[in-house]
């Protein structure tokens, strides 16, 4: 997997950040529309990194998995 370039690796933790609150506060049916506007970028900009709802609600979760693991080293 190729790195990311500044600005689309700063638009994922965006991205992310929003998904968690929106989650957060209306489980799983967050409008992406939603989690677009709090990120402040594009549905479009959403929807090319994760193509489904679901991909994105695991990246998530997969996020905070990393933590635990990182915290648990």
């Amino acid at each position: 997997m190729t790195e990311l370039r500044a600005d689309a690796r700063r638009n994922l933790e965006l991205v992310l950040d929003a998904a968690e609150q929106v989650f957060g506060a209306s489980g799983p049916d967050a409008s992406i529309d939603e989690i677009a506007r709090l990120a402040g970028v594009g549905h479009a900009t959403v929807f090319r990194r994760f193509p489904t709802k679901d991909d994105l609600m695991f990246a998530v979760i997969e996020r905070h998995v990393e933590e635990l693991c990182r915290l648990a080293r």
